[in-house]
């Protein structure tokens, strides 16, 4: 007869996703996903944003759930993701022009 032996409960939860890591990242990828966006413009391409706004409120709630000296530590990535939106945005206006 075959034994089989239950596996004992574990005693620590699991571990917690680092919030603070992940809106970072997030950030990140927004801020990148703007620059290729930038040079596809400067090369007279056509791009497709949709969704951005999504991401962009996202990012925006995950900050917001953050405890506030974890959400501060986000600025210096939320200025350089507005900073590439902007530049962005005045391509795409020149772009239209």
């Amino acid at each position: 007869m075959k034994h089989t032996r239950a596996l004992p409960l574990l005693e620590t939860p699991w571990p917690q996703p680092d919030r603070r890591s992940a809106a970072l990242q997030r950030a990140d990828l927004l801020a990148a996903m703007l620059r290729i966006a930038r040079v596809l413009v400067l090369r007279e391409r056509r791009v497709d944003l949709a969704g951005l706004e999504d991401e962009v409120g996202r990012l925006c709630a995950a900050t917001l759930d953050l405890p506030l000296d974890e959400g501060r530590g986000l600025l210096i990535a939320l200025h350089t993701l507005a900073s590439e939106l902007d530049t962005l945005l005045g391509l795409l206006r020149v772009q239209e022009a």
